[in-house]
């Protein structure tokens, strides 16, 4: 019998890899998303699509649908169009996603006999770090104008590291900045080419990206290693942001962003990704230097 993967938020940029990934893989995946019909596409014979509203969906139902499961994936989303504003009202949905939906996810796979669960979680809540490098110990950053976010993950995360080892295997996979298609690079990208795009202050800032199906790999290897417990970064080697958009300008020959005066200090997060590379055997093979990765939407 083939091992089965329920993915929630199938229907994302990363869940949309997820599924792919897993079903080259050889694992069956069933996609538990809002709109079945925007996944079906892309399942395999053996996959299937369920409709799921995390938030909503009765707590008996979901545990049928996870029975059968060895994994269960939490990858749903609903971040605002522009996530570096933190506007607590936009943020709002995504942080009960976060929250909410973590603690009903648990309980469910827990009820349905789950072996495995893992979560989507980010990088970019860490504290500044100036040019240090940053491992999963950093503390989380709660500035007034980022604590909407940040305090939002350290809640979510709490609840997975609560479920108890001994009954069922977690993981938590801090993601970088995505890059890759579907992702917010589309969106930048298209401001530089319309000359829409500045960097405040000297944009020397470092940012950890990473591909999205290099996120969805790392997930892959943490299926196979089956961590008991464990957090991990999940990215490739850090930027300075005012290089990024100066590459991504360069390489759609266009006018390299202008520099503005800014009070605003951004966070500077390098991160390590030392410990996803030793204990899931995971490294970015999408490097952000690759056309494929860089020329999208040409």
């Amino acid at each position: 019998m083939k091992i089965k993967v329920a993915v929630v938020g199938a229907s994302g940029v990363l869940g949309r890899n997820l599924v792919s990934l897993f079903q080259r893989e050889g694992r069956a995946v069933r996609a538990l998303v809002r709109f079945p019909e925007n996944i079906k596409g892309l399942l395999a014979d053996d996959s299937e699509a369920l409709p799921c509203d995390l938030l909503k969906i009765p707590d008996s139902l979901l545990t049928e649908y996870l029975k059968g499961c060895d994994v269960a994936i939490h990858a749903a989303s609903a971040l605002p169009s522009r996530p570096y504003e933190k506007r607590g009202s936009e943020w709002e949905l995504n942080n009960r996603l976060r929250m909410e939906g973590t603690s009903k996810l648990i309980e469910a796979a827990r009820r349905a006999g789950v072996g495995l669960y893992l979560q989507q979680s980010v990088v970019s809540v860490y504290v500044n770090g100036d040019d240090r490098w940053l491992d999963e110990s950093a503390s989380f950053d709660i500035l007034p104008h980022r604590v909407v976010e940040t305090l939002a993950v350290a809640d979510m995360e709490r609840r997975v590291k609560e479920i108890n080892p001994r009954t069922m295997g977690w993981a938590i996979l801090r993601g970088g900045t995505f890059v890759g298609p579907g992702t917010e690079q589309e969106r930048l990208i298209g401001r530089i080419r319309r000359m829409e795009e500045t960097v405040e202050g000297e944009g020397s800032h470092f940012f950890s990206p990473v591909h999205v199906e290099d996120m969805a790999r790392a997930f892959v290897k943490a299926a196979c290693v089956k961590p008991r417990g464990g957090i991990y970064n999940v990215v490739d080697e850090p930027l300075r942001y005012g290089d990024y958009v100066d590459y991504l300008a360069d390489r759609e020959r266009a006018a390299r962003p202008k520099r503005v005066r800014s009070v605003t200090k951004f966070a500077s997060q390098r991160c390590s990704n030392e410990a996803a590379r030793k204990q899931l055997g995971w490294f970015p093979i999408r490097s952000f230097y690759s056309p494929e990765v860089i020329a999208i939407g040409a």
